[in-house]
């Protein structure tokens, strides 16, 4: 689940004059502003020829990432590694309809050459260092 508010207030007294939240609403601009923020962070920091995208976690905030990435950068394929096949079904759909090739790969999510590493799960069950994360030059 991803929770999240936005309130609108008055320029002069403060007060609120609008709230976006619940379903979907609060969902939506949570996961779009995570995203949003991730992508401006992975502009300033990664090769803008990044083709290769992990995903470990496949919810909501892993569908709002993958497009805002997508858009950011010439993606040809994502490997991903999720707990729900919901999710990992759904995330997967979403990228073979921006025309991307998709790799489930389980723990093994890290063992390609990905030029972008994106979690965005709940908690950290495994790291990189026993996942092989490999340089991608």
């Amino acid at each position: 689940m991803v929770a999240g508010r936005c309130v609108v207030l008055l320029k002069i007294s403060g007060r609120c004059s609008a709230t976006l939240t619940g379903r979907p609403a609060g969902w939506w601009v949570t996961a779009v502003r995570t995203a949003g923020l991730s992508a401006v962070a992975a502009r300033a920091m990664a090769r803008p020829d990044s083709a290769v995208a992990a995903f470990i976690g496949c919810g909501v905030q892993a569908r709002s990432h993958l497009t805002a990435f997508a858009e950011l950068f010439p993606l040809r394929r994502i490997s991903l590694s999720g707990r729900g096949r919901p999710n990992i079904e759904a995330l997967a759909a979403l990228a073979r309809s921006l025309g991307l090739e998709v790799a489930e790969r389980g723990q093994r999510v890290l063992e390609g050459r990905a030029h972008l590493v994106l979690e965005v799960r709940r908690r950290v069950e495994f790291g990189a260092e026993e996942d092989g994360l490999q340089d991608p030059r």
